[in-house]
């Protein structure tokens, strides 16, 4: 479900999050090869973007900009979420998505 409890770590990196969503976005198959849980994300407004991102790619659906702001304002969340603001600001820091590995494992580690 959108928006559930989100766990707090002490050790945040909510840049190489925004990788991981980035990534996620640009590359969707990487989701199933380096899968992530909403707990791994310490930014809620991450933890949210990653539920719907996660949400479409189970139902089949394509993810982008429009389907995640559509899935996300369906479930009350947009705003919450960061809205179009957060969401640029996501797509102008674009990572280096050959490096999703080590993204991902410093997400599990903390």
């Amino acid at each position: 479900m959108i928006g559930s409890e989100i766990s707090s770590t002490v050790l945040a990196s909510p840049e190489v999050e925004c990788a991981v969503l980035a990534t996620y976005h640009l590359e969707p198959a990487s989701m199933d090869e380096w899968p992530t849980r909403a707990e791994h994300y310490t930014d809620p407004r991450n933890a949210l973007l990653f539920e719907a991102m996660a949400a479409l790619r189970a139902d089949g659906q394509p993810m982008d900009a429009r389907t995640i702001q559509a899935t996300l304002e369906a479930a009350g969340k947009w705003g919450t979420a960061g809205g179009l603001g957060y969401w640029a600001a996501l797509e102008l820091n674009l990572p280096d998505t050959s490096r999703i590995e080590t993204y991902v494992g410093i997400l599990e580690d903390r």
